[in-house]
């Protein structure tokens, strides 16, 4: 059984921070991406209006081939299990 705080328990993603700091972080991201709908204002502003633009800045300029490598492989396998999934639930090969 996979218990959370379990510290030998195997883990697909990365850890989820429900910290005052994690959950700050994750409204920030929630206000850059809200951002980008409206017409004008861009996510870029709302970082540096929040005073996280470094921070975006850093993260961004520390990709390299293995990260992006590691996300290709999560995608893959989220994408397969959904198709997976999906096919079991959808009934037989007549549609029923």
């Amino acid at each position: 059984m996979n218990m959370a705080g379990d510290p030998s328990a195997s883990n697909s993603g990365p850890p989820v921070s429900r910290s005052p700091a994690g959950i700050r972080t994750a409204a920030v991201g929630l206000a850059m991406g809200a951002a980008d709908i409206v017409p004008g204002v861009s996510g870029g502003t709302v970082a540096l209006v929040l005073g996280v633009y470094q921070r975006l800045l850093e993260a961004i300029s520390s990709f390299d081939a293995e990260f992006l490598g590691f996300v290709r492989s999560v995608r893959v396998a989220t994408v397969s299990s959904s198709c997976i999934s999906k096919a079991g639930t959808s009934g037989g090969a007549d549609g029923t």
